[in-house]
């Protein structure tokens, strides 16, 4: 997990605005902004696509750039 180009501990904190690139197995990347960090450390599961928004989902390819 990488926050707004750096590489995350899992003690680093996320704020608004905050861009989160995410590694999604071996072949896919999500990048989302954070809009809303909850007070909570739990929110039901209606409210959790809320908190933000996907900017962009990239496949992957793998070494040599051919797709499976």
């Amino acid at each position: 997990i990488w926050i707004n180009g750096k590489l995350a501990k899992p003690s680093t904190a996320v704020k608004v605005g905050d861009q989160i690139l995410l590694s999604l197995g071996a072949n896919r990347q999500l990048l989302v902004r954070v809009l809303i960090v909850p007070v909570t450390k739990s929110v039901p599961p209606d409210w959790a696509a809320t908190l933000y928004t996907v900017l962009s989902e990239d496949a992957v390819l793998p070494e040599g750039g051919n797709a499976p």
